[in-house]
């Protein structure tokens, strides 16, 4: 029952972190200019893998919004999204290149209902029940496990699942870390199509293990 509960507030996250490498239409927002992501107020930093590019989470998010709105006319879907917050973007091209799909460091937060969701476990478990629902053929290839990010507590679970838009069909794999501080959320997906993620997966496990949470 808790996680059927949870499945509005967290479709968001998975509906952006898999899908926006591939929609997203934004030009101008990205530089090369520095591979460090640090928000003081939020208490979180992140070190981008050498080469890519950063995105700044407020103009990301427009993009994301016009996106959904473009992917859905479901208003519980709309109102989810705006109220899940990306903070940063890392993509190996430049952000709405004409790739077929850009791989991805996507870092997100979304408010939790007090109650609903006692820990990083849960949030992980709640998540794969979403991703299983949105995505077909999900292959879980890691199971949620206990991790640390920083000091604090955290999940880990690594899936497989193929994107389905349209006639387009794609087979994606995502590494997720996920943590709760103060009733919010923080996701970080590490994202790309299955027969390129081996070639991204080093530097993927490098810029995870400099995210940290205060």
């Amino acid at each position: 029952m808790i996680f059927r509960r949870t499945r509005i507030f967290i479709f968001s996250l998975v509906l952006l972190l898999a899908f926006f490498p591939l929609i997203a239409s934004a030009q101008d927002q990205t530089s090369k200019a520095s591979l460090s992501y640090e928000n003081e107020a939020m208490g979180v930093k992140i070190i981008g893998p050498e080469g890519w590019f950063i995105n700044s989470g407020d103009k990301v998010q427009k993009a994301a919004a016009k996106s959904i709105n473009e992917l859905t006319s479901l208003e519980s879907i709309k109102e989810a999204v705006k109220k899940a917050g990306i903070l940063v973007m890392f993509s190996e091209y430049q952000f709405g290149s004409p790739v077929e799909y850009n791989p991805s460091l996507v870092l997100v937060t979304e408010p939790i209902p007090v109650g609903y969701i006692k820990n990083s476990l849960d949030l992980a478990s709640a998540s794969l029940i979403n991703i299983r629902t949105i995505f077909k053929d999900v292959k879980v290839i890691v199971e949620p496990k206990e991790y640390k990010i920083g000091t604090r507590d955290a999940a880990h679970f690594v899936y497989e699942g193929t994107i389905v838009r349209g006639y387009l069909e794609m087979r994606i794999k995502s590494s997720v870390y996920l943590s709760l501080k103060d009733n919010i959320g923080y996701t970080l997906s590490c994202t790309d199509k299955v027969e390129h993620y081996s070639k991204n997966a080093a530097k993927f496990e490098v810029a995870a293990s400099s995210f940290i949470i205060k």
